[in-house]
């Protein structure tokens, strides 16, 4: 579901639109030129590969949602109230998702938190904790830096969480909290630069969307999913394919450039 402007407008700054919200997502020449070694992602790129590993928008019945990194800054710097329409408009009741992908893009760095099980929260028990088939509920923290602060970030989506919780009308007290649903760090490939946090948000995302089938179980939270992950070779890359994301990304980008283009050409 991607889409392009016409070339021409916007000063010939070439435009890829993919759905985000209500809105569009728009990629212009100088995001992709973004896309060379060395270079930082930026929300447009960002936002633009999770919409498309996701292979369709967000919708009401899919037990994946992805938000866009506006979403984050919005709920850090404005509180969940800000971003209550982001699902309500749509009707989401994201305690039927199984998996929440939210990017967070601050102080110059990109990691991502997974929001895993939030309408299981009521399995979270230490009895319980020894489950490989009771679903878990609890945060993913995925930093290729280790830079970003983990607790404040999850400060902000307990609030939002608890803030659904009332919304949609649900019984009993606000149950997100550190305590009832704990922040998971995996092992998981670091980067050794400090340009490429960007695309290794995006390799988490690819994969983390590919193990959307998985139980994400009760051991898993006293495991740190270390055997989820070590288990999946989807987590073994490196420097290697992430320079290689860069090159597909721009290839996929321009391809989808040129059949808009024909599109466009064949409506006149």
């Amino acid at each position: 579901d991607s889409d392009l402007n016409d070339p021409q407008a916007d000063n010939e700054n070439e435009k890829i639109k993919g759905s985000a919200r209500t809105h569009y997502i728009t990629i212009r020449e100088d995001d992709i030129e973004r896309l060379a070694p060395g270079e930082f992602l930026n929300d447009a790129l960002v936002d633009f590969w999770m919409k498309w590993i996701s292979g369709a928008p967000n919708n009401p019945d899919s037990d994946v949602h992805i938000f866009t990194s506006h979403f984050m800054s919005t709920l850090s710097s404005d509180g969940a109230k800000a971003v209550s329409s982001w699902t309500a408009k749509k009707k989401i009741n994201i305690f039927e998702k199984k998996l929440i992908f939210v990017p967070v893009n601050s102080d110059l760095h990109w990691s991502l938190c997974v929001v895993v099980n939030p309408g299981s929260i009521a399995n979270n028990s230490e009895e319980d904790y020894h489950s490989k088939s009771l679903e878990g509920s609890f945060l993913l923290f995925l930093d290729s830096l280790s830079m970003h602060r983990k607790n404040k970030i999850a400060r902000s989506i307990y609030e939002w969480l608890n803030f659904e919780w009332k919304r949609l009308k649900k019984r009993g007290p606000q149950p997100f909290k550190k305590d009832s649903m704990p922040v998971l760090t995996p092992h998981i490939p670091y980067q050794d630069n400090g340009c490429d946090c960007g695309v290794f948000v995006c390799r988490y995302a690819y994969n983390l969307f590919q193990m959307r089938s998985n139980c994400f179980s009760q051991f898993d939270i006293i495991d740190n999913c270390s055997n989820l992950f070590e288990d999946s070779d989807l987590f073994e890359f490196g420097m290697k394919d992430i320079a290689r994301i860069r090159v597909e990304m721009e290839d996929l980008i321009r391809n989808l450039s040129k059949v808009y283009l024909r599109m466009k050409k064949l409506e006149k």
